[in-house]
């Protein structure tokens, strides 16, 4: 699912402790790699830019999403504190629509806390969706 993040400038991967190839696959798309729970730590601060997109390991962009970002990352965003996106949850039945949430954050404006941004509904919505894939 790393693949969809080709919009992204750097990969911070955060491990809540994994037990299987996580670090060693992160390691490999070029990803720098914090602990979950490491001196409550904010992870945001690892981050060498302001804005973070924050994605969950089961989560991937939809073309539409990735086209969005490379659009968003050509202009100034001025005083604008996160952007919401849609979600497309997979099911046994299909695919769910869900409410869009803030997933892309100015770190310096937005708190983040347990790996996911404060949802911030004055945030400006994103073209395309984020995949939740059930694993």
């Amino acid at each position: 699912m790393l693949e969809s993040l080709r919009p992204c400038d750097e990969f911070l991967i955060i491990d809540d402790d994994s037990s299987d190839d996580t670090i060693r696959v992160a390691r490999e798309y070029g990803a720098r790699v914090g602990l979950a729970g490491a001196e409550d730590r904010n992870h945001a601060e690892l981050a060498q830019n302001d804005w973070i997109l924050c994605v969950s390991p089961a989560e991937a962009l939809t073309e539409a999403l990735e086209a969005a970002l490379f659009e968003w990352k050509q202009i100034e965003h001025g005083a604008a504190r996160s952007f919401r996106v849609g979600i497309r949850e997979e099911t046994r039945e299909g695919w769910n629509t869900l409410p869009p949430v803030t997933r892309l954050v100015n770190r310096r404006r937005v708190g983040i806390g347990d790996g996911m941004p404060a949802e911030d509904r004055s945030g400006q919505l994103l073209d395309g969706d984020l995949l939740r894939f059930c694993l």
